[in-house]
């Protein structure tokens, strides 16, 4: 074998037996020849290629180059070759093997001008820069802007900007195309043809799926302290595989951090949050997926729990209009940083008021309304807020004091229970006589009898099953002095 072609295959990492042997034979003719060239231009390593097929497109470039100096191609044929088969060399060491030969240089001088591109061979050729959800940039390295060059740009689907089969000079594009407008959330096929005087070739494919748009109409409904539903809608165009939604605690929660939910089901669009801390602030960021590509955007949406309902509360009457209104704490305490106290019927100089809590963890707080109606039954109610949530009230009715008389109100027992009736007694009075009250019967019974303006009297309550009694529940009222 001559030292020339010795020297070929050595640089293009070609054994010298392969090739020769695989080849020389007459019998495989140029229809396998061609054949097994198109079976290498569709695979996809054409365009964006891997070092494993790397070798077998350098093993067909040491064909071509021993079919060129045993004088079965020449060597023009052979640069042809070199922009079919996905564009192996750039165009610009092929333009100065052709300059050589125009000048009539030897063919070992256009042989090494080739073998040396062929060394400075990259892996992608052609390259896309995704600017933007919708954007690419295709990179044509070494384009040199000659006049009769041009390329092609055909895509599917058929909607972007430049259009499909759009014929683009090369002298106007310096060494990119730009291609905007696409539809989200749609996979794309390029193709890329490079035309001269003398070819009209497929030089370049490749496909690219634009990103998603988010989903839009983001709600959250808050159940209470520990669910919400969060509700959204689709995107209006394109396609999607899958929904993303990121939960992220808005303050310092120490057994929480932000989670991640992927619904599979494109039909559902609504998601429960479970587990969630009474009175958190949360943020909800919903992402649309396409094709394992997250929508550039999202939609946010911020949200807070409803906090814990405060503890049991008691009334004190300071006199006939103005009573001292005192509460625990919730349990657990979670989330809050206010309490809402209002009375009904509003008739006190301020009804709604509003204290911050103290101390962590808190302990009882209170509120006193005043100006009320001697004798008037109010409705009080305490609340915990956090932020604009506010949770569920502790209630209860009480009625303002007179010189003469007061209303006792009480509970049925919590839970399951069996018993008779009820049985109310005052002490201190002047006769105290238990008094019976079916339990079928309004929980409720003004005394107004043997009563001294200016006294504090005990009442007690009790339930009576048999000649069994309950524990007693009892409380305090001073009569109003005359």
């Amino acid at each position: 074998m001559p030292d020339t072609i010795r020297y070929i295959y050595q640089k293009v990492g070609v054994t010298c037996y392969s090739v020769p042997e695989m080849y020389s034979s007459p019998d495989l003719g140029s229809r396998h020849d061609i054949n097994y060239t198109q079976k290498k231009i569709k695979a996809p390593i054409v365009h964006i290629l891997v070092e494993e097929l790397k070798a077998d497109l350098m093993q067909i470039m040491g064909f071509y180059l021993y079919r060129v100096l045993h004088g079965e191609r020449p060597i023009e044929h052979f640069l042809g070759e070199l922009l079919v088969v996905g564009k192996v060399i750039p165009h610009t060491v092929i333009f100065k093997a052709h300059l050589l030969i125009i000048e009539q240089s030897s063919i070992n001088d256009v042989l090494l001008i080739l073998i040396n591109g062929l060394l400075q061979w990259r892996s992608v050729e052609f390259d896309m820069l995704v600017t933007d959800g919708a954007e690419l940039v295709i990179h044509i390295p070494g384009n040199l802007g000659q006049d009769g060059v041009v390329y092609r740009l055909d895509y599917y689907p058929p909607f972007g900007y430049p259009a499909p089969n759009t014929t683009i000079a090369s002298k106007n594009i310096k060494d990119v195309i730009k291609f905007s407008q696409a539809l989200p959330g749609t996979k794309y096929d390029f193709w890329l043809y490079y035309s001269n005087a003398t070819h009209n070739t497929l030089t370049w494919t490749a496909n690219f799926t634009t990103v998603p748009d988010p989903p839009s109409g983001l709600t959250v409904l808050v159940r209470s302290g520990k669910t919400a539903v969060i509700s959204w809608n689709p995107p209006s165009q394109g396609s999607f595989t899958s929904f993303k939604l990121k939960i992220i605690p808005l303050v310092h929660i120490s057994d929480q951090k932000p989670q991640t939910v992927t619904i599979e089901n494109v039909d559902s669009t609504h998601y429960v949050l479970k587990d969630l801390v009474p009175g958190a602030t949360y943020q909800v960021q919903a992402f649309t997926v396409f094709e394992n590509k997250e929508s550039a955007a999202y939609t946010s949406r911020n949200f807070t729990t409803k906090p814990n309902t405060p503890g049991k509360f008691i009334v004190w009457f300071r006199n006939e209009t103005t009573l001292l209104v005192l509460w625990q704490p919730p349990y657990p305490a979670a989330i809050y940083t206010h309490y809402k106290v209002s009375i009904d019927p509003p008739d006190a100089n301020d009804s709604i008021l509003y204290v911050e809590k103290e101390g962590e963890p808190p302990g009882p707080a209170q509120a006193a309304f005043k100006g009320l109606v001697p004798g008037r039954a109010y409705n009080i109610s305490v609340q915990t807020m956090s932020e604009d949530e506010i949770s569920t009230p502790t209630t209860a009715l009480y009625r303002t004091i007179t010189s003469n008389s007061f209303v006792v109100h009480w509970e049925a027992p919590s839970g399951r229970s069996e018993f008779d009736r009820y049985q109310i007694s005052v002490s201190n009075a002047r006769k105290p006589q238990p008094l019976p009250r079916p339990k079928e019967e309004p929980t409720f019974w003004e005394f107004k009898e043997n009563l001294e303006p200016g006294k504090t009297y005990s009442v007690v309550v009790k339930t009576v099953s048999g000649k069994v009694t309950s524990w007693p529940v009892s409380g305090d009222v001073t009569l109003k002095l005359e």
